[in-house]
């Protein structure tokens, strides 16, 4: 997962944002999917070819797992949410931000994950030594460190 969260702490948006936010909503606010008229394919393949454009820069193979996100909590909610199955466990710190901690407290209440938040240390390291106490049975599903 790549997390961009531009939207959250920067102003103001470069000018072509602006631009191409106001042509769309000047010349129409279609959604990619939601028809089979030429504006409603137009901006599908827009999206096809930005998910295309995002991939070739991260030397992805399937651009069609790229996703495209509201914002960087709504991505992390998603990635978090899909991927975590009931009974996983799940290491994480508690200096995460709450679009991490919030979903996986909810996880661990209703999906019964085990859920291990660690203290990092000294500088904000967290040792070996905790990491091998928070592994149970050998084994943790997921590592979330934002």
């Amino acid at each position: 997962m790549i997390y961009f969260d531009h939207a959250a702490t920067s102003s103001p948006k470069p000018p072509v944002v602006a631009e191409v936010i106001a042509q769309y909503l000047t010349n129409g606010s279609y959604g990619a999917g939601r028809g089979s008229y030429a504006a409603a394919g137009e901006i599908a393949r827009q999206v096809q070819q930005t998910r295309m454009l995002v991939a070739e820069h991260f030397c992805m193979k399937q651009p069609e797992k790229v996703i495209f996100c509201h914002s960087g909590t709504d991505a992390l909610n998603t990635a978090i949410l899909g991927y975590i199955k009931p009974g996983m466990h799940v290491l994480t710190t508690c200096l995460e931000h709450n679009s991490v901690l919030r979903p996986l407290f909810h996880l661990r209440d209703t999906r019964q994950i085990i859920l291990s938040i660690l203290s990092p240390q000294n500088k904000g390291v967290i040792s070996a030594e905790q990491l091998q106490e928070s592994i149970q049975g050998n084994q943790i599903d997921a590592f979330i460190c934002t």
